[in-house]
C-alpha cells in the first residue's frame, strides 16, 4: 500500500468527504495535502499525533489493521456541510484542482444534498431552460477510476480547455461521448473521453427566482 492509499484510508475512516476538511484536520493547508499525495509521502510523525486511534504498524508500513485495537472513534467529518463556491468559470462551475486550492468556499448543511461535493452557481444560458443562469446546482465529484456514465444525465466536465457542464449521451464510438446543451441555440460535439481531467454528476437544484 502506498502513501496516497494510505491517506486516503484515513480520510475514508474519518468521513472527510474534502481533502479540504482531512487538511484542516491534520493542521495543514490543502497545498501540502496535495504535494503529499502527488510526491507519495507524507509527515508521518505529524500524522501519528493527529490520527491518535490509527495503528502505527499500519500507518508506517500500510500492514495490519488500520485501527488500535479496543479503540472506537466518531466520525469526525460527517457533520460537515456541502461548499459553495464562489469561483466564476464559464459555465458556473469549479475545476478539480481549483476547488482543492479554494480555501475560503462557504459550507452550508442541506440534507437534501447530503452526498454532494459541492454547489455552485450557473452563469450562462447553454443549459436553459433545464438550469437558469443563477440557479444554484449540487455537484457528486466521481472517481476517474471508477466511474460510468448514466445517459442523459447532466454532468460537469474538466477538460484541458475548460469546464463543461453538459448533458451526455453516446458518441459515434465507445472513446467518445456526445455533449448536448439543453438551449438549442448551442451545437451538441463529441468529446474524446481521453481528453476528461475531472468529472461530477449534477444531483439537484437550487433555483432563485
Amino acid at each position: 500500500m502506498d502513501k496516497s492509499e494510505i491517506l486516503n484510508d484515513i480520510k475514508k475512516h474519518y468521513a472527510f468527504k474534502r481533502d479540504t476538511d482531512f487538511a484542516a484536520f491534520l493542521g495543514i493547508s490543502p497545498q501540502v495535502l496535495y504535494n503529499w499525495k502527488a510526491r507519495n509521502t507524507f509527515d508521518t510523525e505529524l500524522v501519528f499525533t493527529k490520527c491518535v486511534d490509527i495503528n502505527s504498524e499500519w500507518l508506517l508500513t500500510g500492514n495490519g489493521t488500520m485501527v488500535k485495537n479496543g479503540v472506537r472513534t466518531s466520525k469526525i467529518g460527517q457533520s460537515k456541510g456541502v461548499y459553495y463556491s464562489t469561483s466564476d468559470t464559464s459555465d458556473g462551475l469549479v475545476s478539480e484542482f481549483y476547488k482543492i486550492m479554494e480555501f475560503d468556499n462557504e459550507q452550508f448543511v442541506i440534507p437534501t444534498f447530503k452526498d454532494a461535493d459541492y454547489l455552485v452557481q450557473i452563469k450562462g444560458d447553454s443549459m436553459y431552460p433545464k438550469y437558469n443562469s443563477g440557479d444554484i446546482v449540487a455537484c457528486k465529484k466521481l472517481d476517474m477510476e471508477d466511474f460510468f456514465f448514466q445517459w442523459d444525465k447532466v454532468y460537469v466536465l474538466e477538460t484541458s480547455q475548460g469546464t463543461l457542464t453538459k448533458r451526455i449521451k453516446k458518441g459515434s464510438s465507445t472513446d467518445k461521448i456526445t455533449l448536448i446543451s439543453d438551449n438549442e441555440s448551442y451545437d451538441s460535439f463529441e468529446l474524446a473521453i481521453s481528453k476528461i481531467l475531472g468529472v461530477a454528476l449534477v444531483i439537484g437544484v437550487i433555483r432563485v427566482e
